[in-house]
């Protein structure tokens, strides 16, 4: 195995060892109350409150510090801050986020290479002996890289607050640059380095991609697998050699995009991202079919589209624009390559069934 191979491989073994089954489900399993609502070209324009927050009557209940957090004083009305916080997500590239203005807090995926970091960004008060009972803008990593945390998402979350001047910022020491920064080889594995290297950490890619045992996926090693697919995807040596397995991982990814037990976040955007990179190649020609157009809506419609009511167990960030926007671009590519390719209109109704008003619209324009 050569060196730069192995150390790459190895840093991510390290990365992968933090949990990964909250990002975003929660383990009470009641339902969350958190929607998108579907207004203008951007289903995740708005985000839906239970309560307005024009009511004053919230109490900030004092809490306890939490080590590794920030805690910034709010310099604004909390109304018009936490109006400033959904925004900043919002406007935050490769990010997910879900908010709930009636509690003043926000939950947020940031995705980064081949990592995540998930965080919650909520207004509070601090059980110390405060006079002024200030209230902050707590930014707290639930779970994920901290690296990612610290040092790509903090910052740009928090600059747009700064300079609206709804937050003061702390000081802090300015962050080392990773590792995969300074030496642009380490941000991807290469798999053309040594052949043997590369067939046995394929052949173990893919063996995670299956069910254990023939019946229960493991989520963890999924999650692992997919997202050093579709980040490493990206780079066109690596590509080329994922090519000869190209129907393997396919057809595995759009499996677990649609399986109900499955709703972990991070991996549908990475698995997303890896199918929209292979159809940007050279796509397997068995694969060019109605039933695979099928199968990325059923993704899109588990994970990316707001049900009446929530289908799944509670979680903190429950629909993936970023995934949305992916999966879209992958129809379109697919729909030019269906051209001249019949579809049954028994397909044609299981395509459409349950499309938010836009998303049928802009489906059936690539139906033919």
């Amino acid at each position: 195995m050569s060196e730069a191979f192995k150390k790459a491989y190895e840093q991510k073994t390290v990365h992968r060892k933090e949990e990964v089954h909250r990002a975003v489900v929660t383990k009470d399993g009641a339902a969350s109350s958190q929607e998108v609502d579907n207004l203008g070209e951007n289903v995740y324009s708005k985000i839906k409150s239970s309560n307005s927050t024009n009511d004053s009557s919230y109490v900030f209940q004092p809490q306890t510090q939490i080590g590794g957090a920030y805690y910034l004083p709010i310099t604004k009305p909390a109304e018009a801050v936490i109006e400033a916080v959904i925004s900043s997500w919002q406007n935050l590239a490769q990010t997910d986020f879900s908010a709930n203005k009636a509690e003043y807090v926000a939950h947020g995926v940031l995705y980064n290479n081949e990592k995540y970091m998930l965080a919650r960004t909520k207004l509070c008060k601090l059980d110390n002996e405060d006079p002024e009972e200030k209230i902050y803008l707590e930014i707290n990593k639930l779970e994920g890289d901290g690296f990612v945390f610290a040092d790509s998402f903090k910052k740009s979350f928090v600059e747009p607050l700064v300079k609206g001047a709804y937050v003061e910022d702390t000081a802090e020491v300015a962050p080392l640059q990773a590792e995969e920064e300074i030496d642009g080889d380490l941000r991807f594995l290469d798999f053309s380095a040594d052949a043997d290297s590369a067939q046995n950490l394929m052949q173990q890619l893919l063996q995670n991609l299956k069910p254990g045992g023939g019946v229960a996926y493991d989520a963890k090693k999924i999650f692992e697998s997919v997202s050093t697919l579709g980040h490493n995807a990206t780079e066109s040596k690596n590509l080329e050699y994922f090519a000869a397995f190209q129907e393997h991982i396919v057809t595995s990814v759009l499996e677990i995009l649609r399986h109900d037990d499955l709703n972990f976040l991070p991996t549908v955007y990475f698995g997303s991202k890896l199918i929209n990179t292979f159809l940007a190649s050279e796509f397997d020609k068995d694969l060019v079919t109605w039933a695979t157009f099928n199968n990325i809506v059923d993704g899109m419609k588990k994970h990316c589209i707001s049900p009446a009511s929530p289908t799944y167990a509670s979680q903190q960030v429950m629909r993936s624009r970023q995934s949305y926007d992916i999966m879209m671009d992958s129809l379109n590519k697919l729909s030019k390559m269906l051209a001249g390719t019949p579809l049954e209109d028994d397909l044609k109704k299981k395509i459409m069934k349950g499309l938010d008003e836009q998303t049928a619209a802009a489906i059936e324009k690539l139906l033919h």
